[in-house]
């Protein structure tokens, strides 16, 4: 008999909760296989691993949704996409602050956190704003309000979303978040063999149908917006030729300990009071990743420079309305956002935002341990050491 948290166990319950059964290219089964058994580990608690078993099935239940509509309405194939600008970088990096404030724009549109979440029946124009599902999927997020995440990155049902939350094969479970207490899936993941292809033309589906009916203008920019795949750039530009990507390059010392700051937070939650994983840990499964993410970054930089446009973290914090215009000139982007840039991070100023942590743990790195697996990354892009964490930017006046 299968147990409850094989990959048979989940794939019947999200059918049986769906009545449906296609679930299109069958590249997710390795993601599954790898998560299942994870979820058989004496690291997990049994609430963990519960939740992470009914995720796991919500996700599952997302894909048969979305190729029941490709199925019904195959015309979703041919929407065209508009011009897409690509946000990446190392996590942590600054990302999600440049992705809120390029989505700005009057001509510019994000996918907003409910609507990847949960993308089926596709969103309509009329309703956009009132939709029934921001509710739902904003009201999980209540239980979450004055911790650690609040203040570290914080993403409202109504907020531009980064895109491993729309995918559909469980490659992008928690944002990725979990990786830390999840490793045969994330061995599988950023297994070399991998390319992600598959991945990248699902989710070019899923904007179609995003898109299918609450279109953008011919001229206008979806912005999207993703650093936990970094290191698949290449690929995602092959399947998105309409794209161009901003990469943001920040300090990594500063990028690696926030980043295993963040993973402690999404991770212990899931795991038994015996199974806390130790700093080292968090610090082996991050400063690894940082390295082939920059070793792409070089790549692709190399390889493509007409495809990519590069910024520093020090100079988005320090003139970020400048540097989102000098953005938007660069990309032949409508200049219109300078205002709405200050008035956004007034907002924010104000008490729209939670205060973010002003420094946190090591987790046993250095900077002199961090720059030296990374020195080629920071001379390749001129990025000098962050004396002080840089936490809020600059206020501008034009």
């Amino acid at each position: 008999m299968a147990s409850e948290f094989s990959p048979d166990s989940l794939i019947q319950r999200a059918q049986s909760s769906t009545g449906l059964d296609g679930f299109g290219s069958e590249h997710f089964r390795d993601f599954l296989r790898a998560w299942c058994e994870d979820l058989e580990s004496a690291r997990l608690s049994e609430i963990g691993r519960s939740k992470l078993a009914s995720l796991a099935v919500r996700v599952l239940e997302t894909r048969l949704r979305v190729e029941a509509t490709l199925r019904q309405h195959p015309e979703i194939l041919d929407v065209p996409l508009p011009r897409i600008v690509r946000i990446a970088g190392f996590p942590r990096s600054g990302t999600t602050l440049l992705h809120q404030l390029l989505s700005l724009g009057t001509r510019r549109r994000a996918f907003l956190r409910w609507e990847l979440v949960a993308p089926i029946p596709p969103p309509e124009a009329t309703t956009y704003r009132t939709d029934p599902r921001i509710e739902q999927v904003g009201k999980p997020l209540n239980a979450l309000r004055g911790t650690l995440l609040e203040r570290m990155h914080w993403v409202e049902a109504t907020d531009p979303e980064e895109c491993p939350w729309g995918f559909t094969d469980l490659s992008g479970m928690l944002g990725r978040g979990c990786v830390a207490a999840m490793p045969r899936w994330g061995e599988a993941l950023f297994d070399a063999g991998c390319s992600h292809r598959e991945t990248y033309v699902d989710y070019r589906h899923l904007v179609q149908i995003l898109l299918w009916h609450n279109p953008l203008g011919e001229d206008d920019t979806l912005v999207l917006k993703s650093p936990t795949d970094t290191d698949c750039l290449s690929v995602f530009l092959d399947v998105f030729p309409e794209a161009q990507v901003v990469l943001l390059h920040r300090d990594p010392f500063r990028t690696v300990t926030s980043a295993c700051q963040l993973a402690q937070f999404v991770c212990e939650p899931y795991l038994s009071s015996d199974a806390v994983l130790s700093d080292d840990h968090y610090l082996a499964t991050m400063l690894p990743l940082h390295v082939t993410q920059a070793d792409a970054m070089i790549d692709l930089s190399r390889t493509r420079p007409d495809k990519v446009r590069n910024i520093r973290y020090t100079d988005l914090m320090s003139q970020p309305a400048a540097v989102v215009g000098e953005i938007e000139r660069d990309l032949g982007l409508d200049g219109d956002t300078h205002d709405l840039v200050e008035a956004f991070l007034e907002r924010q100023r104000s008490g729209a935002r939670a205060a973010p942590p002003a420094e946190y743990k090591d987790f046993g790195a250095t900077p002199t341990s961090v720059h030296a697996s990374l020195a080629r990354y920071m001379d390749t892009f001129g990025i000098s050491a962050e004396a002080q964490r840089i936490t809020e930017p600059k206020a501008e006046r034009a």
